[in-house]
């Protein structure tokens, strides 16, 4: 594979979501076929993500990018996961000739430079049931077990642990210190982290709610906030499984897919992961959804109306290590 075929292939697959847009993946290229792919320990998010638990979800959103990608340009990526306690290495994928797309992933591939994670209060369009029974098909194989949550009760429900959630998180300085760090103005410069229109931030507050957020308690607003943009969603989608690090991967393979899926659609999602990461709320969701396995992570997806900017992204040469 030429050089620049496969950096072509990194760009898109570097499109993918990541907690706070760490984008916490190394690339290792070897003899242009192979590719060898790390995490960077510096993005380790020792407060907010104390299991790693989002950061493998990250990774596994990015390989699912990388293999729609990879066969846009007629590669089949063969991807091998671990071993997960060797320097920091996640996955290892061959890239073999020849592959076509099937319309649903070109739909996907298509999609994912559009891919935003959108916030806000949901309209009350609701989703088609033929979507929703798409969305179901898609996990069919998966390890993973994908659940649509539809009940306006069991959705406000989840709204209001989501909310608990964010007041426990808010009331730990170190939480504080270290999400303000991952906050940037409207006109910031930087290429990871939260830019405040992501955040549907005002332009001069933008500028000061990294110090807001690390001094001052604001878990009471934020958990609102969070709350009425949860509880306004017309479909919640949840995904559970083993809890180790090779569920967590592949969660976040499936749940790139069904969100590229949606916003192929024109349907925005929303992720919300505060009641599962933080204290036992998932045990709660669990007992909402009559799930027997635990809950790895969460979107809410409807329409959100109005402009959705695209979250910055390094360059892939920072991405790429010798």
């Amino acid at each position: 594979m030429e050089t620049a075929t496969l950096r072509s292939i990194l760009e898109y697959a570097v499109r993918a979501p990541s907690t706070h847009n760490t984008q916490p993946w190394l690339f290792k290229i070897s003899e242009g076929k192979e590719l060898e792919i790390f995490y960077d320990p510096q993005y380790v998010l020792k407060q907010a993500d104390k299991e790693l638990r989002d950061l493998h979800i990250s990774i596994g959103c990015m390989l699912e990018n990388l293999r729609l990608a990879s066969m846009h340009f007629g590669y089949n990526a063969e991807i091998s996961f671990g071993p997960f306690s060797e320097n920091f290495k996640k996955a290892h994928v061959v890239f073999v000739q020849k592959s076509l797309l099937s319309d649903l992933d070109k739909r996907l591939f298509e999609t994912i430079n559009k891919r935003v994670n959108a916030r806000g209060v949901f309209s009350p369009i609701a989703i088609p049931d033929i979507v929703k029974k798409q969305i179901i098909e898609m996990s069919s194989g998966s390890k993973i077990k994908l659940t649509l949550i539809e009940s306006k009760e069991d959705i406000k429900k989840i709204g209001m642990l989501t909310e608990q959630s964010m007041h426990m998180a808010y009331e730990n300085k170190s939480f504080r210190k270290e999400m303000s760090g991952w906050m940037n103005s409207n006109i910031s410069s930087k290429k990871e982290g939260i830019p405040g229109f992501a955040l549907k931030m005002p332009f001069f507050l933008s500028f000061f709610i990294p110090f807001f957020v690390r001094f001052f308690n604001m878990g009471n607003i934020l958990g609102r906030k969070n709350y009425e943009s949860i509880s306004s969603a017309p479909l919640l989608v949840m995904f559970s499984g083993e809890d180790i690090e090779l569920s967590w991967i592949e969660t976040g393979i499936l749940a790139e897919k069904v969100m590229l899926f949606l916003q192929s659609l024109n349907f925005q999602t929303s992720i919300f992961v505060g009641a599962i990461e933080m204290g036992d709320f998932y045990k709660e969701i669990m007992s909402i959804t009559k799930n027997t396995t635990r809950p790895q992570f969460l979107f809410g997806a409807g329409k959100i109306l109005g402009m959705h900017k695209i979250t910055p992204r390094h360059d892939i040469d920072r991405k790429i290590i010798f």
